[in-house]
């Protein structure tokens, strides 16, 4: 903002999380696929409204081959559609997801990765309650409530450098960063926490932690002060 308006009359008051639906759930199971998936499964999750390359999704897809050969067992869940998104669609180019199994053909087990489309809001906190890691990129731009939701729930969190992902994970604090674009560095830092149940229970208990600070019971009390002292 302009520096006159960064005074007592810039608020800045996220809209908040129900951290009281987005929670840890160690009974947590369901079926994908035929597949039974609960907190024995190692599973990777990643979030978005859109599969696009704003939320880093072809940089996810590109760290999969080295996960996938170094962890046999690992299931993959991502949640998306194939609009373009907020960062806007190539011209007359097909979905983003098309494309990355065009580049990546032969070099993925897709039965183990799956596919899931926009999902029901209590089917994403199921999904994130199974979590072992979850991917969270993006370049500059609004944070997603997906990651404040997967903090809530007590996620191993691997998430991209910089804004905005920094405002709310501090590196090795609430999770683990690496830089946008680097495929390789994402894919170690998995691979290294699939195989760490103790940094995983560290992280996400921070998580929830940071995420805590974003609930709306909070956040919206807040708010009602603030337009309260305006009257």
């Amino acid at each position: 903002m302009p520096p006159e308006f960064c005074d007592q009359r810039l608020h800045v008051i996220h809209e908040g999380i129900d951290t009281r639906l987005a929670h840890p759930n160690p009974e947590v199971s369901f079926e994908v696929r035929g597949v039974r998936i609960d907190r024995t499964v190692p599973t990777i999750t990643f979030v978005n409204r859109n599969l696009e390359r704003l939320r880093g999704f072809d940089m996810f897809m590109r760290s999969l081959p080295l996960i996938q050969q170094q962890h046999p067992k690992v299931r993959v869940l991502i949640v998306g559609d194939n609009e373009p998104g907020y960062g806007g669609g190539e011209r007359h180019a097909a979905p983003l997801r098309q494309r990355m199994l065009e580049e990546l053909s032969g070099q993925l087990d897709i039965d183990r990765i799956h596919f899931l489309g926009r999902v029901p809001h209590p089917v994403l906190m199921a999904l994130l309650q199974t979590s072992w890691v979850h991917v969270y990129l993006s370049y500059p731009f609004v944070l997603g409530w997906s990651l404040l939701e997967a903090m809530a729930c007590g996620c191993c969190i691997v998430g991209s450098r910089g804004m905005p992902v920094e405002e709310a994970i501090e590196h090795n604090v609430e999770g683990r960063l690496v830089p946008m674009g680097d495929q390789n560095a994402l894919a170690k830092e998995v691979l290294h926490l699939l195989a760490s149940p103790d940094s995983r229970a560290r992280f996400g208990a921070a998580a929830r932690r940071r995420a805590l600070l974003y609930d709306q019971r909070l956040t919206l009390s807040e708010m009602t002060s603030l337009l309260e002292d305006q009257v």
